[in-house]
């Protein structure tokens, strides 16, 4: 395993790659995952209903600027995890095959 782990090393240092929407690894296994894996859930479309209908002194103009925080709020968390759970991954095939 150390000779192809070794062989993989030089090849990446000659050949660096070329992130496309992020700026690490874990960033374009994250965008690629969310990517493949967008699904409109019913139960998530009406928990956000279910928001929207519990602000109807709101502006749409104003909900629409709350509802951006949550999403970005919760995406940040989404990708948070998905890295920490990616990482925690690679941690364990390391040790697995070390």
């Amino acid at each position: 395993m150390g000779k192809f782990a070794k062989k993989l090393r030089e090849y990446l240092d000659r050949n660096p790659i070329q992130y496309a929407d992020g700026d690490s690894l874990l960033d374009e296994l994250y965008w690629c995952y969310i990517e493949s894996n967008f699904n409109a859930d019913p139960k998530i479309r009406e928990q956000f209903q279910k928001l929207y209908n519990s602000m109807p002194e709101l502006s749409p103009s104003k909900f629409d600027e709350i509802f951006s925080l949550i999403n970005s709020l919760t995406a940040n968390q989404e990708k948070a995890a998905f890295q920490i759970g990616a990482k925690i991954g690679f941690r364990l095939a390391a040790e697995l095959f070390e």
